[in-house]
């Protein structure tokens, strides 16, 4: 005779770990949604008066850049008033933290036209003698990228790539 095969109670798995991730799932799903109930808080308000540097005039030619942060305004400032310019009309590119009083001339940037802010911040594009040039305002000088027939503006994005128009 054939031996009796006992066979084993078949064990049904248990639901409470697939219970514990739906829960902990719904927490995570409403402390999401209770988060993004919750007004943003107020960004600080800065008033500011902007006037040119001592002796110098904004060019009207060239409007301002502000920072990708908010916090600084580029300009070009030029050493007679409108956009006239003679031989000895100087013009150069300044930088503004609206914190600050006072604003800051960026060396080797004469004849600059149309600045523009990096990604993060930390260099600016601007067009002075046929060229696109970079400068980084931590220190270092001014360096040529390309030459341009007249460049009027730039994007600059955080892989590097300049688009301008000319």
């Amino acid at each position: 005779p054939a031996a009796a095969v006992a066979e084993a109670p078949v064990k049904k798995p248990s639901r409470w770990p697939w219970l514990a991730v739906a829960a902990a799932l719904l927490a995570v799903a409403a402390a999401v949604v209770v988060d993004g109930l919750r007004p943003a808080p107020d960004a600080p308000l800065v008033r500011s008066t902007l006037l040119p540097p001592d002796d110098h005039f904004y060019a009207v030619d060239s409007p301002f850049a502000v920072s990708p942060d908010g916090r600084r305004i580029a300009f070009v400032a030029t050493s007679s008033p409108g956009a006239v310019l003679t031989r000895t009309t100087t013009r150069s590119l300044w930088v503004r933290d609206l914190a600050e009083a006072e604003a800051r001339e960026v060396p080797g940037t004469d004849g600059a036209q149309y600045p523009f802010w990096s990604y993060d911040g930390r260099q600016l594009g601007f067009f002075a003698g046929g060229k696109l040039n970079k400068v980084d305002l931590r220190g270092g000088p001014v360096v040529p990228l390309c030459d341009t027939q007249d460049g009027r503006g730039g994007s600059w994005n955080e892989d590097g790539v300049i688009l301008f128009q000319q």
